[in-house]
This record gives C-alpha cells, sequence and structure tokens, in this order.
C-alpha cells in the first residue's frame, strides 16, 4: 500500500515559498484552490484568474516537483495555469462539464489540454457529479450514469489518460453513489486495471 500526498487548496500557504517545507515532509500534488477564490487563483464556486501570487507558486512547484492538480480550479485560471506551469498536470476528481453544466467539472477543452499534457482525469462515482438533475433524497442512479462520463472523457482523451478519482473523503455515503457500488470490491465493475489504478501508477512512475 502506497500513499501519495495532496494539498488540496494552497489557502495554507501565506506564501509560496511556504510550499519548500510541505515538499520537504513529502508533498507532492497541490490543487491552488478548493472552490473559493484565494490569493492565488479563483476557484468553482469564486471564479477568478490566476494570480501574480498564483504564478509565483507555480514557479516553486516546478522547482520543487510538486505536481499540479487543476480540481476546484475556476476555468480561466485553469487555462493560465497551464501555461504558466510546464510540470507534471492532473486533475484527481473531476467530471465532464458537458454532462454535467458546472463550474466544478472540466470542460471538454480542459480535457483535451489535459491529454495533451500527458495527465490523468479522476472520475468521481458521486450521484450529483454524474447527473445534474440528482438531488440528495431521491434514489441512486443507474451505474450507466458513471459510464456516460467515462466514455465522454475517454473519447477525448484516450482510455490511458482516464482513471478512478478520489473525493471519498466523507461528506456523503451509500445513497449517493450508483446503484451496484455497495462494497468496495464492486468498483471492480467501473472499469479494468488501468482504470482502476494502473493509469494513474504509470503517470506517477512517469514523473516522480
Amino acid at each position: 500500500m502506497g500513499l501519495v500526498l495532496l494539498l488540496e487548496g494552497a489557502h495554507p500557504l501565506a506564501f509560496p515559498e511556504d510550499l519548500r517545507a510541505l515538499r520537504a515532509r513529502g508533498l507532492r500534488l497541490l490543487s491552488l484552490t478548493w472552490a473559493t477564490q484565494n490569493p492565488y487563483a479563483g476557484g468553482n464556486a469564486e471564479e477568478g484568474p490566476l494570480t501574480e501570487r498564483g504564478r509565483a507558486l507555480l514557479k516553486e512547484m516546478e522547482a520543487l516537483g510538486v505536481a499540479l492538480d487543476l480540481s476546484h480550479l475556476a476555468e480561466e485560471a485553469a487555462w493560465e495555469a497551464l501555461k504558466a506551469y510546464r510540470g507534471p498536470v492532473c486533475a484527481t476528481h473531476a467530471n465532464c462539464r458537458a454532462l454535467v453544466p458546472s463550474e466544478r467539472h472540466l470542460s471538454d477543452g480542459l480535457l483535451r489540454a489535459l491529454a495533451g499534457r500527458e495527465g490523468v482525469l479522476g472520475l468521481v462515482p458521486f450521484n450529483a457529479f454524474l447527473d445534474p438533475a440528482w438531488k440528495r433524497g431521491m434514489a441512486r442512479l443507474p451505474l450507466e450514469a458513471f459510464f456516460r462520463h467515462k466514455a465522454h472523457a475517454e473519447a477525448l482523451m484516450g482510455g490511458g489518460r482516464v482513471g478512478l478519482g478520489t473525493d471519498w473523503d466523507g461528506g456523503f455515503g451509500l445513497e449517493a453513489v450508483p446503484q451496484g457500488l455497495d462494497r468496495h470490491r464492486d468498483l471492480r465493475a467501473l472499469g479494468d486495471e488501468g482504470f482502476l489504478g494502473g493509469n494513474w501508477l504509470r503517470w506517477l512512475l512517469g514523473w516522480f
């Protein structure tokens, strides 16, 4: 069993150079924001561009070998970050905006750009991320709702660039995931070995 440390949102970093201590303690991935705007970039809940401090943080990330996670970034900020940062890029937990029209998810353009940077997208089997009509308290969605996102992403990025995403850290239970995902072993229904971990492992070994 191995762990790869990700800081979801740069909000705790008062200055870009504060990243150095976290990198020394094992941090390998960083997303610039968690939903809200901060001194580094706009997020999906509070849109805005990449800031000058954000550009400085991306330079620190490049120098330290910390990968960029596009999850939660505002569209404008994501494009600017891709232009400013030349290190490894991924999106650990985001779905397809074409199917769920929300700033929380990645546009087709960003999915293509992510693939062009040899990145990986992590799809999340959370009902609210699969169907915009689903609300808490409604019946669980069929597994086909997840496969629509998987097929859409793979058509744009290629099968080797799409994997199982994170965001299973709490906040919802079985009532909010598709039917058939009742035990950990049921995740095998979502894809092959590459999708379930191989694609992520290949990306990690290629950069770190």
